[in-house]
Order: C-alpha cells, then sequence, then structure tokens
C-alpha cells in the first residue's frame, strides 16, 4: 500500500512557513532546507528507505521513492556533463511552485527549496554529505519545471 502526503496538505502546510519565514526576514532558501531535512528523515521511515552504496541508486530511489510520497510529476536524473560529483534532477511540475506564487522582491526565491532538504536526507542516510539546490526553470510548455543541482560533496 503506498502512503502518500496529500498535495494540498503540503502546499497549505508550506505557504505557511514561508509567510511566517517572510515577516522574519531570515534566510528563507536556508529554512526551507533544514525544514525539508527533517520533514526528508520522517519520510525515509515511510518508504522504508535502505542505505545504497552506489550514488546512481542512492539518486534514483530518492527521487522516484522518497519523493513520490509527496507528489507524482514526471522526474528524470541526469549527471552533469561537465562538473564531476553533480546531478541534476528535473522536475516538470514543482509542487511547490504550483501552489505558491513569490512577490516580485523575492525574485529568485524557490519554493521548492524544501524539497532540496528532503534529498539532503535521503543522500545523508546513505553516508553522502551533499549540496542541493533549487533553480525555478519554467518554459512555455513546463511553467512550474525545477532543476535540482545535486553536488556530492565526499566520496
Amino acid at each position: 500500500m503506498k502512503r502518500e502526503v496529500p498535495v494540498s496538505t503540503m502546499s497549505y502546510l508550506v505557504c505557511g512557513m514561508i509567510e511566517y519565514l517572510m515577516e522574519q526576514r531570515s534566510d528563507i532558501e536556508a529554512d526551507l532546507k533544514s525544514i525539508g531535512y527533517e520533514v526528508g528523515i520522517k519520510l525515509l521511515e515511510l518508504c522504508n528507505f535502505e542505505r545504497e552504496v552506489r550514488i546512481s541508486t542512492l539518486l534514483y530511489r530518492a527521487t522516484f521513492d522518497l519523493l513520490s510520497l509527496v507528489s507524482d510529476s514526471d522526474r528524470r536524473v541526469e549527471k552533469a556533463r561537465d562538473v564531476d560529483r553533480t546531478y541534476l534532477l528535473t522536475d516538470s511540475d514543482g509542487l511547490f511552485s504550483r501552489f505558491i506564487s513569490v512577490p516580485d522582491e523575492w525574485n529568485g526565491l524557490s519554493a521548492d527549496s524544501i524539497v532540496c532538504g528532503m534529498i539532503q536526507a535521503a543522500l545523508m542516510a546513505s553516508g553522502y554529505d551533499s549540496e542541493v539546490t533549487a533553480f525555478p526553470e519554467p518554459s512555455e510548455n513546463l511553467p512550474n519545471r525545477v532543476i535540482f543541482q545535486i553536488r556530492i560533496l565526499d566520496l
């Protein structure tokens, strides 16, 4: 039986967090990553996540097992062409970009930064220190597309 967190619940929760963080004028993306990390740890338990040794298998499981608990959208993982130990996870319909509009003065803020923390939790659970960054990359056909850059810091 697949367990899912309702999208409306997640989006409502994250909207409230972003609003609170904006009022505090803190580093919103860093705070969202920290929150996402804690959520990711709990989600790892839901999907019976086991430690993976191979990075390709680990990224596959994080993308298609862990993140599918939060939302179903088209995703793909690929190795960056020019940079060692860097991978790109493309989400065609970013979960939080779908529901959260960012004010003009916060241009460049990615509400999907919370997903970065979830990805980092999966990588850390297998012993990989990483840095994950979300980049909104909308296109005409995919207005909510997000690309997550995953840098493995140690091997």
